[in-house]
């Protein structure tokens, strides 16, 4: 496994995917969206260089988040998996 490359899952494993970090800084949002989405204060991330590489993708849902961004989540274990912009 390269740098900062690393194998993920959603909490039940139906979507299992690998992901390549550009470093290990993470960052945290508040906006309203972001609570909502988590249910809680914020949402943390790291940023990706590249696009998740799914194994496998069984129950992914993908959310259109007010016309500017993507959220994609598991829709049986309501894992966040990512946000694009």
């Amino acid at each position: 496994m390269a740098e900062n490359e690393f194998d993920c899952s959603c909490l039940c494993e139906n979507i299992r995917f690998k992901v390549k970090l550009i470093n290990l800084k993470m960052g945290v949002c508040y906006c309203s969206m972001c609570r909502k989405n988590t249910g809680g204060t914020g949402f943390s991330f790291f940023y990706s260089l590249t696009k998740p590489i799914f194994i496998s993708q069984e129950s992914l849902s993908i959310y259109n988040s007010v016309g500017i961004a993507e959220r994609a989540f598991c829709n049986q274990c309501g894992t966040t998996i990512y946000y694009h912009s």
